[in-house]
């Protein structure tokens, strides 16, 4: 996370709201209270989006692994870059390495109250 702060982007951890051990739901309520993008590697969140939208302002799930940790994080500063905090708003981002040898963003909005699925995808050259 210092690497985001160090960029500029107003970064709060569970732990310093005190919510380490806090519950996903207890966790998306905060982040939509304080109108927050929740930023985790919980695939869980998902689920808890899409069956309880009201509960969400915003996740971006990093599906990332030990071996691909920089192209993971590279890509969320391209999507961060990309896309404004109001377009990332109610949106359910995964940021993912992709096999296919050509980079793509993809935007899937479906109608899911105001939920929606970013998918942004990559290949490393």
């Amino acid at each position: 996370m210092e690497w985001l702060r160090k960029e500029g982007h107003d970064v709060v951890t569970a732990k310093e709201l005190g919510m380490e051990r806090a519950a996903d739901e207890e966790l998306l309520r905060e982040a939509k209270r304080l109108d927050r993008r929740l930023l985790t590697r919980n695939k869980g969140f998902g689920a808890l989006v899409f069956l309880r939208r009201e509960l969400s302002a915003g996740v971006i799930l990093l599906r990332i692994t030990p071996t691909t940790v920089e192209e993971v994080h590279r890509e969320l500063r391209r999507l961060l870059r990309e896309h404004t905090e109001e377009q990332l708003r109610d949106l359910f981002c995964v940021v993912e390495p992709l096999q296919d040898p050509s980079p793509s963003v993809e935007l899937i909005a479906g109608e899911l109250g105001k939920q929606g699925l970013l998918r942004q995808k990559w290949h490393t050259m």
